[in-house]
């Protein structure tokens, strides 16, 4: 499994970054900063459930902040965007593999007013796989990869983010 999730980066973690941290240490501060201020129980939780993932499943995660071409990560005073894209591969020891696409809010919002869906693609369906499957899981391997869309920097972060 693996687990691409955005992060919001401050001034300070700018400042880091531009007296030569490596951005996968700034990063790796942030997740475990803000997993330590999660603000109620339920935030807790579900961080909680994202390290037990990490840990005991075999995992890998990155981060993804917004960032300029020419500066670099930009701080969340200085943009509003944020990676929020619900996307992801999983494969069996088989070799079948999902691609999934959506979220289920679970916000009271979410739960209330919003419209979602989720969508999964089977690879045991051919067709299904090839329009569906494919293309979520090529768009996965460039952001994995350091091949971002526009605008987005994606880094691997440390094992002791995982492992935390």
């Amino acid at each position: 499994m693996r687990i691409i999730a955005g992060t919001e980066l401050d001034e300070l973690d700018i400042q880091g970054i531009e007296k030569g941290e490596p951005l996968s240490a700034v990063l790796a501060r942030r997740m475990l900063l803000d997993r330590s201020r999660a603000p109620t129980s339920l935030a807790k939780r579900r961080l909680e459930t994202l390290a037990y993932l990490a840990r005991e499943v075999a995992s890998r995660s990155a981060s993804a902040s917004p960032r300029t071409t020419t500066v670099g990560p930009l701080p969340a005073s200085k943009t509003k965007a944020y990676f929020h894209a619900k996307f992801g591969i999983l494969e069996d020891r088989e070799g079948n593999r999902l691609a999934f696409i959506g979220s289920d809010n679970e916000s009271a919002a979410g739960w209330r007013d919003n419209y979602e869906a989720f969508t999964v693609a089977k690879s045991w369906l051919p067709e299904v796989w090839q329009e569906m499957g494919a293309p979520l899981v090529d768009r996965f391997e460039a952001l994995w990869n350091g091949q971002p869309e526009k605008a987005w920097q994606v880094v691997e972060l440390p094992v002791a983010v995982r492992t935390t």
